[in-house]
């Protein structure tokens, strides 16, 4: 009992209400008050996506945004008091033990009933808890646990990425958004009123647009801080093209030094208003934040700003007068302490000044540094996203102040790619006025030159086109195939003239092809181990049926026989014999003719996300795809006189088959892209797939600036035919659905409009508007459970409009929910047509292949679609289904 009163008269006063805490914390009360606060995190979320979603214009100053806002506000400061007291149990909770907060956290995760959607509202939390768990340096289950809840809300915000985007982009009730999403926000909208929501911000605060315009800003640090500012700088009078980057809410012991990381890289300086309470704390002196004092440092040795952004970032037009000033105060005697400059840069949390308010930060002898350009990244969990929504900003402004928060994970993501485009876009990163941070720096953001991966050796191609037949039809399209798919591997992708080597006519015969594929290529001092082959055969294809019951596909020299052809052309088993004869790591055959028996296989990891590009070179690649199957004709007449086949490859190697965007173009990207846009044109399906040797590799082609350029212009060119095919359209609204194909022949559909605002020309069209409004009949018809309704509807939304994705793929979708599936595969094809890089098409091929019995051809649309989407929620139960379908 003396040691027991011992102990307790030894501890001073912070240990003893350490040790309350602890206690208090694994009581059911604590429990049950935990709970609370995460309930109210997910209603604070809630509230927000309603007011951004009935927002008409998202401008930082609209009402519903203000008052999002504020919700954003209640739910971080509820957040703030659960990381706080995670922090406190940290100091006293038995290392042996999980933390009470991140135990009641898991558990309100696993046991709420909660829509995926509202998981999002975790994103912070789940990483602070996790950075917390991580800091006491020992093995929990809360580590694991975190690991796997933090993995679980990025599947989510993956799976939500384009709703997202387009509720924060006034396109919240838009056409194509994912049925629970739209769900969703009907189940918000029952439950809260956005008229409600603002009238529950009591007292609203003044928000006043520019009064002064920021000017006569010094040119380096030192004098910045000491010159004369205006009361208010905006932005709109910095000078065109220059932009100030501003983070607020920091600092944040992890994610603002990886924001100083990236404007480092970047060679660019911002300003760092913070938060007091971030900086440390002030008694008698002010002390700087250990946990902290580190990222506070850098900002200032780096040549950053840092600035005042209140001590408690309260709204202070609700607070009175003497605590405002305290708020100020004493953030300004943190930057003083830190930096050793007096501040004169204050922004008001939230953006919300009044008249009072004002006069205190005069009286301060501060001036209030606002924005003008709201990247809205405290909303918005999307990092391209964030990005898209700063340059359609800028793209109206021209200029000013861009407001960021470096507590986010979303913005640490977002910020390399609004740095890579503002240097693309050539604008310059200045102080508040428009001059460098320091003289002689220009302020341009350099692009970081990050040396790419070597991906071959030595690059070697085996072009092949027969027109003239000894026996055989003669043919007109594939000595010109061949030659234009030569010139493209030389001009584009860096294969020497002396290592294509090309044969056409009479001399693609039996000897020669056999000669180059089984002797040439297979000669290890010419072709090495880490070089990559490529071949391409334009001619006749022949199919013969087995004894077996299997088939076996020829290509037919132009020596072949009629009759005989199997003794004197080169069957697919040869084929596969001279594959595994190259000692290349990649081999790639394309051919421009028909026929089955392609003992196609399956490698099993192809849509693996990680490194992925490192994973598919360093394996061995043997791939194939052909024009069509055994009992299909290759289409002739196709644009700019090739087959259809070979156009639609020629436009993938355009770029248009680089689904994720990367810069490389995959053998797996050209397949799915190529299939479905010939069997839109033609009668006639590619097959693509590996051969055998293939060791789960995939032949690689990397897009250069002059392929970057085209794809631009086929884009810019596509829309040119867009806007001509609905202007031809405009006083037919019973027309027939044209096809782009017919279009691209026509060179006269290019001159009909100006290449300028198309986008806006497009929507602007009466056929458009028109399909728009039947394209959202429909969709009320289809969640109503009346999808004959809705079939009629989007067959006429169409007809208005065939060039529209959401419209194309809607109509495909409610043709396969009525077991239409052939039309429905049609209006799949053209979706990826129009749009490649639309993730849940290929899932939708996949599903819609299985059910015509396709299995084989459903495998590489569910491999893409896992490789453009790794956190979807089902995707171990896709990968089974895969590992199932290639077993039959």
């Amino acid at each position: 009992m003396c040691v027991f009163e011992k102990t307790w008269i030894d501890m001073n006063i912070k240990q003893l209400f350490a040790v309350i805490i602890f206690f208090v914390s694994f009581t059911p009360a604590f429990a049950d008050s935990g709970r609370e606060a995460l309930s109210k995190l997910v209603s604070h979320h809630q509230k927000m996506i309603v007011l951004l979603s009935d927002s008409e214009e998202l401008d930082p100053l609209d009402l519903h945004v203000h008052t999002a806002r504020n919700f954003y506000s209640l739910k971080h400061q509820q957040m703030e008091v659960l990381i706080h007291l995670a922090e406190e149990q940290a100091e006293t909770t038995d290392n042996r033990h999980l933390l009470p907060v991140t135990q009641t956290f898991l558990e309100f995760y696993r046991e709420a009933q909660l829509h995926d959607a509202d998981r999002l509202a975790f994103a912070d939390l789940g990483e602070e808890l996790l950075l917390l768990e991580q800091e006491r340096n020992i093995p929990s289950q809360g580590l694991v646990g975190l690991r796997q809840v933090n993995a679980d809300i990025q599947r989510f915000s993956d799976y939500f990425r384009e709703e997202y985007k387009r509720t924060l982009s006034k396109l919240g009730k838009s056409r194509g958004a994912r049925e629970d999403w739209q769900a969703y926000l009907q189940l918000l909208h029952q439950r809260y009123n956005s008229q409600q929501l603002i009238q529950q911000i009591e007292e609203k605060p003044e928000l006043y647009k520019e009064k002064t315009r920021g000017k006569n800003l010094a040119k380096n640090k030192k004098d910045q801080l000491a010159a004369k500012m205006p009361k208010v700088v905006w932005g709109n009078g910095m000078p065109e093209k220059t932009v100030a980057l501003t983070f607020d809410d920091g600092p944040h012991r992890l994610r603002t030094g990886k924001i100083l990381d990236t404007l480092k890289t970047y060679g660019v300086k911002g300003y760092f208003f913070a938060v007091g309470k971030n900086l440390g704390k002030v008694g008698e002196t002010p002390v700087i934040s250990k946990r902290n004092a580190k990222v506070i440092q850098r900002i200032t040795d780096e040549g950053h700003i840092l600035a005042n952004h209140s001590f408690n970032h309260k709204e202070l037009t609700k607070l009175d007068e003497s605590i405002q000033k305290q708020e100020l105060e004493q953030t300004n005697q943190l930057i003083k302490t830190s930096t050793g400059f007096e501040n004169i840069l204050f922004r008001p949390p939230y953006g919300s000044k009044n008249k009072a308010l004002e006069a205190v930060i005069s009286e301060e002898g501060l001036s209030s540094i606002m924005w003008n350009i709201d990247s809205m990244d405290w909303a918005d969990p999307i990092p391209e996203s964030i990005a898209e929504r700063t340059f359609e900003a800028l793209e109206k402004k021209k200029k000013g102040i861009l407001l960021f928060h470096d507590i986010h994970k979303q913005t640490v993501n977002a910020l390399p790619l609004i740095l890579e485009g503002l240097a693309k876009r050539g604008y310059k990163v200045t102080t508040l006025d428009g001059t460098p941070f320091t003289l002689g720096e220009s302020g341009v953001p350099k692009l970081p030159t990050a040396k790419k991966p070597k991906l071959y050796d030595n690059s070697w191609a085996v072009v092949i086109g027969v027109n003239k037949y000894k026996h055989w039809p003669k043919l007109d399209y594939a000595v010109a195939d061949a030659k234009s798919i030569a010139d493209k591997l030389h001009q584009n992708f860096g294969f020497k003239k002396e290592n294509i080597i090309e044969i056409y006519d009479e001399q693609a015969n039996r000897h020669n092809i056999a000669e180059v594929l089984g002797y040439t290529l297979a000669d290890p001092k010419k072709v090495k181990k880490n070089d990559r082959v490529f071949i391409f055969y334009a001619g006749h294809g022949a199919t013969r049926g087995l004894p077996n019951g299997k088939n076996l596909g020829y290509l037919i020299p132009s020596d072949a026989e009629l009759e005989k052809y199997p003794t004197n052309s080169i069957s697919m088993s040869q084929l596969n014999d001279y594959s595994a004869l190259i000692p290349a790591k990649h081999v790639y055959f394309v051919m421009d003719s028909c026929y089955s028996g392609l003992a196609l296989t399956r490698s099993g990891k192809a849509s693996q996300q990680y490194n992925y590009l490192e994973h598919v070179t360093s394996r061995h690649a043997r791939q194939i795809i052909t024009a069509g199957g055994a009992d299909q004709e290759v289409a002739d007449g196709g644009p700019n006189g090739h087959s259809v086949f070979t156009w639609a490859f020629l436009q993938a190697l355009d770029g248009k088959a680089d689904t994720d965007d990367n810069g490389y173009i995959t053998a797996s990207e050209i397949g799915t892209y190529v299939s479905p846009v010939v069997a839109s044109y033609a009668p006639q399906t590619p097959a693509f797939g590996n051969l055998i040797g293939n060791a789960g590799g995939d032949f690689v082609f990397e897009l250069n600036q002059q392929a970057q350029q085209r794809r631009q212009q086929l884009q810019q060119q596509a829309k040119v035919q867009q806007v001509a095919a609905l202007a031809a359209k405009e006083n037919n609204m019973e027309a027939n659905v044209g096809r782009q194909l017919d279009l691209d022949k026509s060179q006269a559909s290019e001159k009909v409009v100006a290449t300028t605002d198309l986008d806006k020309q497009m929507k602007d069209t009466a056929r458009a508007r028109a399909a728009y409004k039947v394209d959202a009949e429909a969709l009320k018809l289809f969640r109503a459970g009346k999808l004959e309704d809705a079939e009629k509807k989007w067959a006429e939304a169409v007809k208005l409009n065939p060039f529209n994705e959401n419209i194309v793929n809607n109509y495909g979708f409610v043709l396969d929910k009525l077991n239409r599936n052939e039309e429905a595969l049609i209006w799949y094809y053209r979706t990826v047509e129009l749009a490649p890089r639309r993730t849940p098409v290929y899932l939708n091929l996949g599903d819609i292949m299985v059910k015509l019995g396709k299995p084989e051809l459903a495998i590489p649309y569910y491999e893409r679609y896992l490789h453009l989407y790794p956190s979807y929620k089902k995707a171990e139960e896709l990968e089974a289904k895969i590992k199932k379908l290639m077993k039959h």
